[in-house]
């Protein structure tokens, strides 16, 4: 719960500047004795909730924390950028990494899934290819 709130107030401090420049605006023009009808404050309050809400899915999206570790890298898909013969080089989500090749010789630019990790050596397979 505690971190909910801790979006909330992200979103509203983000939110700030403008609140505090449109009640600037409706102060000047209350001072200066132009009428504002009660629909365009209502409008106003639908707008700022609308642009929160926003906001709001916005920061708790990016708040949520990628799976990491041993688990998480299994079944990922990748492209080979060296040859495996059986060792290599592949890319995993923009991520260079040292692999071998579990069905022997592949060749570069070829789409691989990993199957194991063995200290910071993926263990991988062509994509497609059955056991």
């Amino acid at each position: 719960m505690r971190k909910k709130w801790g979006i909330h107030l992200k979103a509203l401090i983000l939110l700030l500047d403008e609140l505090l420049i449109a009640s600037g605006i409706i102060f000047v023009l209350w001072k200066l004795g132009v009428p504002i009808p009660f629909w365009a404050y209502i409008l106003a309050g639908v707008v700022f909730a609308a642009v929160y809400w926003l906001l709001y899915r916005i920061l708790s999206r990016q708040d949520k924390k990628s799976p990491a570790g041993y688990g998480s890298m299994i079944g990922l898909k990748g492209k080979s950028i060296t040859s495996l013969n059986p060792e290599g080089l592949v890319r995993v989500q923009g991520e260079t990494w040292k692999a071998v090749s579990k069905c022997g010789v592949v060749g570069e630019g070829v789409d691989v899934v990993i199957e194991d990790l063995r200290d910071l050596t993926l263990i991988v397979t062509i994509h497609g290819e059955s056991e």
